[in-house]
């Protein structure tokens, strides 16, 4: 375990580093501040992609380690740790149960389509859960809170623009990250891992990019196995297995299907 945790300890340095350096960007005042807001929605889409490493409590030894560090990563997106915890675990046994309020059966029109990517439908529930006081998401609503009042204080929009600007960017990138996993496989109500869901090979820096996520198909057929070892696993994967050419071939196919309809 002690390889696992110093492979997140680098993640997690890596995170840092694109996270300062969107902020020293932004804070120019430039229009190199448009790179930063990106940074920063990288930052935030990936972190998701960590939580997920702790909902499996494969990132770190303890538990009660895995559920911080997965509460404290999933904040800037407006997570709640727990809950998305309970759905995953119901995800697992069922692949059609999604978190983020994904509706993929209505993910067949451009407007669809915006609201899914933006995740407006997350969003919303996550600030009526907020209003509600939900205890679920105080963590949430505490750092809200202390960035309003940093904000305050400061007299400055700074702090919730290096939060809440790069959300959209975020937004798109996970959700562009999640869609190939499950989405218009034939075999998605089966309970077999290798027909409910896709491996798509990649370039490793794409494999780093998305936390190996490309590998989804092997997380389902074993889920206890660390995330760095999901690539080495690609190799024993039983013959079967749903597969995609790439990101570029799905999403061709996706866009593809969206348009045509769209001219329906």
């Amino acid at each position: 375990m002690e390889g696992q945790v110093a492979r997140f300890a680098r993640r997690m340095a890596e995170q840092g580093a694109l996270w300062s350096a969107g902020c020293a960007l932004i804070v120019t005042g430039t229009p190199a501040a448009i790179a930063g807001v990106l940074l920063l929605g990288i930052v935030y889409a990936r972190n998701l992609e960590f939580v997920h490493e702790c909902l499996h409590a494969t990132a770190l030894p303890r538990p009660r380690a895995n559920a911080l560090a997965g509460a404290l990563l999933a904040i800037p997106m407006f997570v709640s740790f727990t809950r998305w915890r309970r759905e995953h675990m119901q995800h697992h046994r069922d692949v059609r149960i999604e978190g983020f309020r994904y509706d993929y059966a209505r993910l067949t029109t451009r407007r669809q389509y915006v609201v899914h990517a933006l995740m407006l439908r997350h969003f919303a529930d996550a600030a009526l859960h907020i209003a509600r006081f939900d205890r679920r998401y105080r963590a949430a609503s505490a750092a809200l809170l202390a960035v309003c009042a940093l904000a305050l204080a400061l007299h400055s929009w700074l702090p919730l623009l290096l939060w809440l600007a790069p959300l959209p960017i975020a937004a798109l990138i996970h959700t562009h990250i999640e869609l190939p996993e499950h989405f218009g496989l034939p075999g998605i109500g089966s309970a077999d891992p290798l027909r409910n869901s896709r491996v798509l090979p990649a370039h490793p820096v794409v494999t780093w990019f998305v936390n190996a996520n490309n590998y989804h198909a092997i997380h389902h057929w074993q889920p206890r196995l660390p995330i760095a070892r999901l690539r080495e696993a690609y190799a024993s994967l039983p013959a079967g297995a749903v597969e995609s050419a790439s990101y570029a071939q799905f999403y061709r196919a996706f866009y593809a299907s969206l348009g045509a309809r769209r001219h329906a």
